[in-house]
């Protein structure tokens, strides 16, 4: 079973549509899955409208915290994280069971944005290669791992942001690589319209070296509100 976890605040504009997705998702029903919502304490009716068709858990703020939580309450061997405004292809749990069966400890899937202009392709295809070639995979990507490998690695680590990246290094420093396996992702490619792309991927560039230098983590943050 693969169970789908999205750690949620506030995202009513998205979670009805994803949850839906979800479910047209491998329509053979040759996998099985379960969809769990974490809430970080929504002001919104994130919960109202995800609560028909998922399992919805309130949990402690912050990203990695909900993913560790849903992971945690999970009964699928197979964990996939989604991001709320993220959207997998229709193949994506069929690839996704089929790369662990072959062996995969964990990977992503492939990234392409809703806007399919020159720049968001290419930044796409950056992503894809960084993740295949240097093993540095973020969440928009749509993690999957096996939850016992999961749990036993403690999960996500406990930071406010750039979890994702932290444990793509950690997965670096021991060797394991991540798969990528066929099927795509689309995620908003809003922050580069709205910011300008070559502004946005330096400043997330900038945000990675901070982070590698030391810097505090409430710095990080305070720029990367500044670009969301």
């Amino acid at each position: 079973m693969i169970s789908i976890i999205i750690p949620v605040l506030n995202e009513e504009a998205t979670i009805e549509d994803l949850i839906k997705r979800i479910l047209t998702l491998d329509p053979e029903r040759a996998v099985a899955k379960e969809i769990i919502v974490v809430d970080g304490g929504s002001s919104d009716r994130t919960v109202s409208l995800a609560s028909p068709q998922a399992t919805v858990l309130t949990g402690p703020r912050g990203r990695g915290q909900q993913c560790n939580y849903g992971a945690r309450q999970a009964t699928g061997d197979i964990l996939l994280f989604l991001h709320a405004d993220c959207v997998p292809e229709k193949d994506a749990l069929v690839d996704i069971e089929q790369a662990v069966v072959r062996g995969a400890l964990w990977g992503c899937q492939r990234l392409r944005f809703d806007n399919r202009r020159p720049l968001a392709t290419l930044v796409a295809l950056c992503a894809n290669l960084r993740a295949r070639w240097r093993h540095i995979v973020f969440g928009d990507q749509g993690i999957f791992i096996r939850r016992d490998l999961f749990l036993r690695l403690d999960g996500f680590p406990n930071l406010p942001l750039m979890e994702d990246y932290r444990f793509s290094l950690d997965m670096r420093r021991q060797r394991l690589k991540p798969t990528l396996v066929k099927s795509r992702i689309t995620t908003s490619s809003r922050r580069f319209d709205t910011n300008g792309y070559l502004s946005t991927l330096l400043h997330m560039y900038h945000m990675r070296r901070m982070y590698r230098s030391g810097a505090d983590i409430t710095r990080i943050q305070a720029l990367y509100e500044n670009v969301r």
